[in-house]
Parts: C-alpha cells; structure tokens; sequence
C-alpha cells in the first residue's frame, strides 16, 4: 500500500479513539429567593388548574384600618384574579378587587373597614376566561382590646336556674353557650368559657369551652357563641366566662347554673320530707296566715316556687295546697336532685308591710295547730272543727 495513504489510515484512526473535548461546564445559577414566581409556575390549563387555597385573613381578627393583605396558594398562574368582598353574610359583595398581580398570591388592599364587623371575602380564579375556581376566608375587625380595657362579658344562656336541652343537632348532649360583650372601643380577641360540676369550678373536669371569637353586632351588644365539649345528660352544671386579649384577661364574671336534660327523662320530681313540724301558709310570709301542716318526717309534693325559690307551694297528704319555707324540709330521698329551674313559679298575694321575719325553725309546738279542718263526723256530715285532728290524711281547710 501506499505510505500515503498507510499514513492517512493512522493519522484517522488516532483521531477516532481520542477523547472528545469536553463541552464547558454551564455556570451554576442560584434559584432566586422569589422562587413561586411566574418564572417557575407553570401557566393554568382551561379543564387543568387546579383550585387556590385561601391563607389568610382566616378567622382572624384584624385592624379595621389599611392595609389588608390577602393572601392565597396557587400552583399554576391563571390569566386573572379578582377578589370580592362581604360584609355579614351578606350575598353582594361591598368592594371588588381586580387588575391583580397574577405573579404573586397576594393582594393589597388599601380600603377603610367597619370595625366590630365580620368579613367573608372571595378569590376568584380566571383561565381562558372560562369556568372560575375559588378560594373563601373570613375574617372579623376591631379594635382589640388590651388586658386593662376588658371588662368580663355578660351570660345570655343556658339562663340561670333554666332546664337545657342541647344544641338539638349532631352531638346532642353538647350545649350551646352564648354570651355577649358591650361595643365599645375595642373588643377581646377571644373567650374563656369554663363549665363545672363545682360551685367553685374546683376539681378536674373536660367541659371548657376555650376560645370562642366569632361574633356579630347586634345593637349595643356583641354576641358570641360556642359548643360544649363532653357535657353528661342528667347533671347540674355551673358556667362562667371571661375576656381575653394578647396581655391577659379579665375577671370571671357571674357564675350561671343550669341542668341538662336532652332527652326528657332525667328528672323524678321527689317528695319533700318535713325536718320538724313546719307551718303551711296561705301565702309565702311568715305570719298569722298558716292553714296546715307538714308533721315532722311526713312528705309533701312540691308544685311551684316564689320568685326567689325560699318558699315553695307544696301539696299536703290531705290534699291541701300551701306555702312552706324550704329551709324547713330536705328531698325524698335526701339524695334527690333539687333544681329550682324544673318547677314553675307562681302567683301569690302582695306580702303586706311589717311581716314577722321567718323563726329559725318554723315548728308547731306539740299543743298547738294552725288552723281549723273539715272532717267527716259520726252522721256522716262535713263540719269544721278547731283544732284540726293532727295527721288527718282527710281533713281540709276550713273555708
């Protein structure tokens, strides 16, 4: 072979089996800080996008005064954004947002709110113009309050003394408290409201209600309200509240009782047994108006109470119905719940000036009866006789 050509055959084949030059690294370029930006978002697909999440405000609450800023999470950039605002559950929104910044999932707005209002407001999603997406928050407005301005709110129900029934939907042996608060220059950012078998909310329990913060305007008043957590059907319970701000709070305010009963078979209405030989009376007073009895250990059933529940109008063995002290007998059993809240209150006589105060123990002496009765005698007639035969189960009042 040619040497020409025998070196040409060498030369091409050294070339083959040399590495090839090694192409320049690229420059490492660090991904910039604001990483969700267009430039790493992918545009939304009409049918594709997926739905915003809302981030906030979510149950906040904010300054009336600007700004506001919402914000919101976003996987893909729609071709536009728009966001609208209520006020109060109303459905026509009060302000719309829109010309927004598509880049970045926020917005600024720069708008003067009410303050002690509650706000729902709506992120609207645009892709081709086509179908929306949404995202929704809420959020309500101060001022807030500082621990030095709160005062403890006011209780509204369960009412004092009241029978409840639960909130009547899903967990029925919760119950619903409400309560509300003076509006005035700020509010609370939140509530503290305790539940307890204990007059004075000692020992352990699991009733608190902790943070209840929703609230609306109405009038003078703010009124909030939340559910129980594990109340027990058939029990007395003790409730209170207070306010709360980032600094502290207020004082418990009134403690309220009442009894719950969510399916109507908690209560036996029991007997009263008398301690001692108590005067019953035409009205609840002490005085010379007493027209019965209840003999020591002998019971009688309770129909009503006065206003303030010292005085109760009991139904005797002989049919007779009168006004006995309550401090005078016990429950029958003894361990008997008594709950003023189950009986009705009833009408009485107006008390009359300068009436006798009650003797610690409103007792019969052994010689003593209160008033005549109508028995039945030999013939067979009713007549009245003065004194009434003690422990006559037939004898009624004398007219």
């Amino acid at each position: 072979m040619n040497k020409r050509w025998l070196l040409a055959l060498f030369l091409f084949t050294v070339a083959a089996c040399a590495p090839q030059d090694q192409v320049p690294q690229a420059e490492v370029i660090e991904a910039p800080d604001n990483s969700n930006d267009v430039l790493f978002t992918p545009d939304c697909i009409l049918g594709f996008e997926t739905y915003p999440s809302a981030i906030s405000p979510i149950g906040d609450v904010v300054d009336p005064s600007p700004p506001h800023v919402f914000t919101w999470d976003m996987d893909c950039v729609p071709d536009s954004y728009k966001i609208r605002l209520f006020k109060d559950g109303a459905s026509t929104a009060i302000e719309v947002f829109d010309n927004i910044d598509t880049s970045v999932e926020k917005y600024t707005s720069q708008v003067q709110l009410e303050p002690f209002t509650h706000y729902t407001w709506e992120l609207q999603v645009y892709v081709n113009k086509g179908p929306k997406s949404y995202a929704s928050g809420h959020f309500q407005t101060g001022p807030l309050c500082t621990a030095e301005n709160l005062v403890p709110p006011t209780l509204v129900s369960p009412a004092d003394g009241s029978v409840d029934s639960g909130k009547g939907w899903g967990n029925l042996e919760e119950v619903q408290a409400v309560i509300k608060y003076p509006v005035g220059n700020c509010r609370p950012k939140y509530f503290d409201i305790d539940y307890s078998w204990n007059a004075d909310f000692s020992g352990e329990d699991i009733f608190n209600i902790a943070q209840p913060s929703y609230g609306k305007k109405e009038g003078d008043w703010l009124i909030f309200e939340d559910d129980s957590s594990a109340t027990i059907d058939c029990n007395l319970y003790y409730w209170r509240a207070r306010s709360v701000a980032d600094s502290g709070h207020s004082d418990w305010g009134e403690t309220f009782t009442f009894y719950l009963d969510v399916y109507g078979n908690c209560f036996h209405f029991p007997e009263f047994k008398a301690l001692s030989n108590a005067n019953c009376r035409r009205d609840p007073w002490a005085g010379e108006n007493y027209v019965g009895v209840i003999w020591e250990g002998d019971t009688a059933e309770l129909l009503g109470l006065n206003d303030d529940a010292s005085w109760g109008m009991f139904k005797l063995k002989n049919e007779l119905e009168c006004w006995v002290n309550m401090d005078l007998l016990e429950t029958d059993p003894p361990d008997a719940v008594f709950f003023p809240g189950y009986y009705p209150v009833l009408e009485h006589g107006e008390q009359p000036e300068n009436v006798p105060a009650l003797a610690p123990e409103d007792e019969v002496s052994d010689g003593e009866t209160p008033s005549g009765c109508i028995v039945i005698d030999e013939s067979g007639n009713p007549v009245c006789v003065i004194p009434c035969p003690q422990r006559s189960s037939t004898a009624r009042a004398c007219p």
